[in-house]
């Protein structure tokens, strides 16, 4: 009679098992990409914001080290860029890298009597200019 029913049926469930046993390691592939870029993508945040911690910290010492009528002048000789706020202070602002497409933008204002204080700590995509 050739080929019988139990033949086929043994046929069948072999493909089906590879078919599972290949959609599993697919998934196991893409599982394993998407787990590298998000480690990746924590550590990209977290090396910035060590940098972006350093600055503040940097920021408070030079604030620290003197008059407050004399903080402006330490800190742009400590490489701070301020701008003048509207409040009679200044703002002063770093943006670190967080890979090729993100970074952290922080901003920290700084009152006429010296004191500072975190206005924003935020990451934000890089945009590309379009021709």
């Amino acid at each position: 009679m050739g080929i019988g029913i139990t033949s086929l049926t043994t046929i069948m469930a072999v493909l089906m098992l590879t078919s599972f046993a290949l959609l599993s390691l697919l998934s196991a592939d893409s599982d394993l990409f998407l787990s590298e870029k998000a480690a990746q993508a924590v550590k990209d945040y977290y090396g910035a914001d060590c940098l972006a911690e350093e600055w503040w910290q940097g920021l408070n010492e030079a604030l620290g080290a003197g008059e407050a009528e004399e903080a402006p002048r330490r800190l742009a000789a400590a490489g701070y860029a301020l701008e003048d706020d509207e409040d009679g202070g200044y703002v002063a602002r770093a943006v670190f890298p967080m890979g090729e497409k993100r970074r952290l933008e922080v901003a920290a204002a700084v009152t006429a009597d010296g004191a500072a204080s975190i206005l924003s700590w935020q990451s934000a995509p890089i945009y590309e200019a379009k021709p």
